[in-house]
């Protein structure tokens, strides 16, 4: 079938009968809208052949905050396999330094998959040498600087070619979102007796900006450590956060007056 060719009423019959989650239903649309928004650029096309497709509304996911307990438990039990996955090819633990990471520096996976290892640098910063994460591919296209924890730093092997892979499976190629969360993910998941809290790869970021918010960082730098574009869209998710310090500045105001 040409472009030129579709039918925006057969189109949404289409989506009427595919079975699946919302959230596929709205990733074959945005792939079929890129498609077809090729032809229209190209001006095969003068315009889509629909007006709006009516899809099933995605279900917001509320955020899920863990411990370091937690975190930990997922880490430990994040291995990785060699060549087809035999218990003598278990590396155990492998994928524990990348949990750690996503944990404490709020990076999404995808933005933390594409670093490679010339992407933790050195910085000055008032007078202390510190390390950060560069993320040069990240949702809103725009690059950042995120804070490594030195106990973090210390996981990561940086002693390998600058343009190597931050994290590599055990066969040495860099680490892919969805193999990686169907194959390691889900067992740590279980084996760390959390498989039933429908954590996803997401929650280790919402985690690691509670953990900066409970550590007394402010909304800007909270902004700017998430990536967002707006300090609103920070407070829209995490506002309730700094809520649940207002009586610990109280108690410090109560010490204040001696």
């Amino acid at each position: 079938m040409l472009a030129v060719d579709v039918d925006g009423e057969a189109v949404q019959e289409w989506f009427n009968r595919e079975s699946g989650s919302p959230s596929r239903l709205h990733k074959l649309s945005q792939c079929l809208t890129g498609a077809m928004l090729v032809g229209v650029r190209r001006g095969v096309l003068e315009a889509l052949p629909w007006a709006e497709l009516t899809l099933p509304r995605e279900k917001a996911h509320e955020p899920i905050f863990l411990d370091t307990d937690q975190v930990r438990a997922i880490a430990d039990a994040c291995h990785g396999w060699g060549a087809g996955r035999k218990d003598e090819m278990k590396h155990a633990g492998w994928y524990g330094p990348m949990v750690w990471f996503l944990a404490t520096t709020g990076v999404r996976i995808s933005e933390a998959l594409a670093m490679d290892v010339r992407h933790i640098v050195r910085r000055r910063v008032g007078g202390q040498d510190v390390w950060r994460g560069r993320v040069v591919t990240s949702k809103g296209g725009v690059s950042r600087d995120v804070p490594v924890p030195p106990k973090v730093l210390k996981m990561l092997d940086l002693s390998r070619p600058k343009d190597a892979p931050l994290f590599v499976t055990p066969l040495g190629v860099r680490v892919t979102k969805d193999n990686w969360r169907a194959r390691a993910w889900r067992a740590a998941l279980e084996e760390a007796k959390l498989h039933e809290v429908a954590l996803r790869p997401h929650d280790l970021r919402h985690t690691a900006i509670s953990w900066a918010i409970a550590d007394g960082a402010d909304i800007k730098a909270v902004q700017r450590m998430a990536g967002h574009k707006s300090a609103k869209t920070t407070f829209d998710v995490y506002g309730h956060l700094w809520d649940a310090g207002l009586d610990d500045v109280a108690s410090r105001m109560d010490a204040r007056l001696g």
